[in-house]
């Protein structure tokens, strides 16, 4: 499958069943000043195949959540930096 497949398909997914999130924490070095945190994934019913995909084509890991509702999920987050670069891999394929 080509690799622009993939990642379109990918994207697909994350617009589904995916999330953006922006997460507000304080400074290290400096308490008064916030720091934003970016995160991107996708959470499916174990055993995720999806999850398992978006996992290795972004050089992630896939891991084992357990949901309140006690059935298994497969999760998969890309934070910060790394987070930056799959949203940029994905973006011209999201919609």
């Amino acid at each position: 499958m080509d690799p622009g497949e993939v990642l379109a398909y990918l994207a697909g997914v994350i617009d589904g069943d995916g999330y953006f999130k922006v997460s507000k924490g304080q400074g290290v070095r400096n308490p008064a000043r916030p720091y934003y945190g970016i995160c991107i994934g996708l959470q499916q019913l174990w055993p995720g195949k999806a999850v398992s995909l978006l996992a290795r084509t972004l050089q992630g890991e896939v891991k084992f959540w357990p949901s309140p509702g006690g059935r298994p999920m497969a999760r998969s987050e890309f934070h910060g930096r790394r987070a930056e670069i799959a949203t940029r891999r994905l973006l011209p394929y999201l919609l």
